[in-house]
């Protein structure tokens, strides 16, 4: 009984080394390329450059959208106008400011929930929303301090 278990043992341990011997000898011939080597890339140097021009575009453009996408300060003497493009934000801070509308409508006060008519006052710290580019703003009665996010331009 333990002689055959011996030979078993045996057997199975010169199977194991004839078959670690065969693998190791294909790849010692030069028959097959490494992986990762020249005769086979993983990924080609076009590709890695054409990823990463990918990247550094992605990236930049992120950053430009989050520097556009801040509130700036801005201060308007009395009697100044400030128009806003569609889609711009405005928060009044301080002074005091009344509409200017066009004749498709007012600014859409977001914080009350309601249209601000021609003339009629800003309150102060209210998020408004230009919501077209059609000459819709404020002016400004005293020192305003506003915050504005998007394009404008002061009159």
């Amino acid at each position: 009984m333990k002689k055959r278990f011996f030979v078993f043992i045996t057997a199975v341990i010169v199977i194991t080394c004839v078959l670690v011997g065969l693998t190791n000898w294909s790849r010692a011939d030069g028959s097959g390329a490494l992986p990762g080597s020249e005769l086979d890339p993983i990924v080609t140097k076009s590709y890695v450059d054409y990823i990463a021009a990918t990247l550094r575009t992605y990236f930049e453009e992120a950053i430009s959208r989050k520097a556009e996408s801040q509130f700036r300060v801005v201060s308007l003497h009395p009697g100044q106008r400030l128009v806003g493009n569609q889609g711009t934000e405005i928060i009044l801070r301080s002074g005091r400011a009344i509409a200017v509308t066009s004749s498709s409508g007012g600014l859409s006060d977001i914080t009350r929930g309601a249209d601000i008519k021609e003339n009629e006052p800003i309150p102060t710290n209210h998020l408004l929303i230009i919501p077209r580019s059609d000459g819709r703003g404020l002016k400004a009665e005293t020192e305003v301090i506003i915050m504005i996010r998007g394009e404008f331009s002061v009159e």
